[in-house]
């Protein structure tokens, strides 16, 4: 078991959250309650439903944002099957005035943004012309203010 696998576990124990789920249908934890046993940032996040902990996957639960430092588990529908066609990549290359020291890998969100945008993948993404390309804004992390969403519940557990 992982040390994240087991910090839920013992979440779920000392705050009953698979009774409170079954009688109320969802259960808020705090940034606080959670940072007891693990970082919250580090098993709040869950890009894909295989990277839920076991014990989600098992009472088959989520965990979503609810505002800033809590959160919100329940029985959502918030995994969609990725759908997509297979169509030929269009190559983007970056101009050859863009030199760097050594050769590099994008490894990271913002890297590849900088190149997406360099190498002209934003605007044909946009479909902009050079008249009016898309330009660098606001960049770095904001906040958003509140966000409304519904999402479907499923049935049962």
């Amino acid at each position: 078991m992982t040390k994240a696998s087991d910090a839920w576990t013992q979440l779920f124990d000392k705050y009953n959250i698979l009774e409170q789920i079954d009688a109320g249908g969802v259960f808020n934890i705090s940034a606080t309650q959670i940072k007891e046993f693990y970082e919250p940032r580090l098993i709040t996040k869950y890009d894909w439903s295989s990277s839920l902990p076991d014990l989600f996957k098992k009472n088959k639960l989520v965990i979503l944002p609810s505002s800033r430092g809590t959160y919100t588990i329940g029985r959502f529908k918030a995994y969609q099957k990725l759908n997509y066609e297979n169509i030929r990549p269009i190559v983007k290359t970056l101009p050859s005035w863009v030199s760097t020291w050594d050769s590099f890998g994008i490894t990271s969100e913002a890297v590849a943004l900088n190149v997406a945008k360099a190498s002209g993948m934003i605007d044909h993404i946009l479909m902009s012309d050079q008249n009016f390309p898309a330009i660098d804004t606001i960049t770095g992390r904001l906040k958003s203010g509140d966000l409304n969403y519904k999402i479907e519940q499923k049935n049962g557990s």
